[in-house]
């Protein structure tokens, strides 16, 4: 993740991150916003759920 912000303030660009994940520990979220992430899942995700927060990602 530190690699990708690192390559975005060099060309001034944005690389949307959605992150999909098992973990079900209470911060994951929180730590992954906190990393860089544009967006978190947890799996199971269903279809619909990925669709919506990859629309919300991207604009």
């Amino acid at each position: 993740m530190r690699t990708i912000r690192r390559e975005e303030e060099a060309t001034g660009g944005h690389i949307p991150v959605v992150v999909l994940t098992a973990d079900i520990m209470r911060h994951a979220q929180a730590d992954m916003l906190a990393a860089g992430c544009d967006g978190y899942l947890k799996n199971p995700v269903q279809r619909r759920t990925l669709a919506e927060e990859i629309r919300r990602v991207v604009g």
